[in-house]
């Protein structure tokens, strides 16, 4: 260890509190605040950086046939890496509770799409165990964790709003209301997401999502050339390039002075899958394919080969998520951003290709679902 009044100890139990080390749960229990660390100077830095539907099932660091991240399989011979890392459940709001609390989904309580943590938790999270001796960063390109970011922004620093990485920003009026974003977010969608039902808006709805549609398409057009088939979406009318978050991370790391915890929640490779130019189409002459097993109860009835075409298309993307992973690793490496910080890569859950279903939204538990990275950089 770079610092000998932080021991692998305290370092463990501090990711127990962020609920990183669930397969060690049963040496190191969640049963109070994490420990404080020491006020040396050479205290290390931690970077979570979280990538949205990752499974470990396609990613040839954990033995997937397709070659899909090489980045992360050099990252992990020079860390730490677990093989039977398991999420809370099969989406986001969920297991991004269990990740920021170190508990089950059935403690903190955000159980469903729009449900959130209890309040207690609101001084009980990761970032409450070190924001006494620690700058926090936090950052994510998806709305559902954004709102329980902002449950917990008391104890973050700095909460950058998804928008100022975003190509296109389709709620920038909600910046007038900082102090109660969750609820304008939620007031927001209701007025003009027809995903949410009947909007309380009858004659401004069309009229907003015509304005949506047309603004996206613009963004779009200018980045064809790059995106071939579209930017980064995330399902809320935001549009971003991989790139600018991973720059943004970058600079965190190489500007913050004294300790921080930087916690980054990105959506690739989230559905729908958008890989950049120069990896799309770049596993289609491999002839691979699936196992074809009977389709669940619960099957969407996709065809055998509309799963491999997703799964396909999804790992062109995280092929692309690699890339872009060794980009920022080899910079924070090169003006030694790592030398005295973690760097933890891992994911909020899995994805599923078999079966008849696609994604993750179904109601099935599949290890595809719940098998995800773990890979400790100290």
């Amino acid at each position: 260890m770079r610092s000998n009044s932080f021991t692998r100890r305290d370092f463990l139990k501090v990711l127990g509190a962020a609920g990183l080390t669930a397969p060690l749960s049963g040496l190191l229990p969640h049963s109070g605040p994490s420990p404080k660390l020491s006020t040396g100077a050479d205290r290390p830095n931690f970077i979570v950086l979280l990538f949205d539907a990752l499974t470990a099932r396609h990613m040839s660091l954990y033995g997937y046939q397709r070659n899909t991240t090489p980045n992360m399989a050099e990252f992990a011979r020079r860390s730490t890496t677990f093989h039977r890392h398991h999420s809370a459940s099969s989406h986001t709001r969920p297991n991004t509770g269990s990740i920021l609390t170190g508990t089950y989904p059935w403690s903190h309580r955000t159980l469903n799409y729009y449900s959130a943590p209890i309040s207690y938790y609101d001084n009980a999270n990761l970032f409450s165990s070190l924001s006494s001796e620690y700058y926090i960063h936090a950052y994510t390109h998806n709305n559902f964790v954004s709102t329980i970011l902002q449950q917990f922004e008391s104890n973050i620093d700095e909460l950058k709003p998804i928008g100022d990485l975003a190509l296109r920003n389709p709620d920038s009026l909600l910046s007038l209301f900082k102090g109660d974003s969750p609820l304008g977010y939620y007031a927001a969608k209701k007025w003009r997401d027809h995903y949410m039902g009947t909007s309380y808006s009858l004659f401004l709805n069309p009229l907003v999502m015509l304005f949506q549609i047309f603004s996206g398409e613009k963004v779009q057009i200018e980045n064809r050339d790059l995106y071939p088939v579209g930017l980064s979406d995330n399902q809320e009318g935001y549009l971003f390039k991989l790139e600018d978050a991973m720059d943004h991370i970058y600079r965190t790391a190489a500007s913050t002075t004294g300790p921080f915890l930087g916690f980054f929640h990105l959506l690739p490779p989230h559905e729908d899958y958008r890989p950049r130019a120069d990896f799309l189409y770049s596993f289609s002459n491999d002839h691979r394919t699936l196992v074809e097993k009977p389709p669940h109860p619960y099957s969407d009835h996709l065809t055998q080969t509309q799963l491999e075409d997703y799964a396909r298309r999804y790992d062109e993307y995280v092929a692309f998520v690699d890339s872009e992973f060794g980009r920022l690793y080899r910079r924070l490496e090169q003006n030694g951003s790592l030398a005295n910080t973690y760097l933890i890569l891992t994911s909020d859950h899995g994805q599923l290709f078999e079966r008849g279903i696609h994604g993750h939204g179904s109601r099935t538990l599949y290890e595809s679902l719940l098998h995800i990275p773990l890979v400790i950089h100290t």
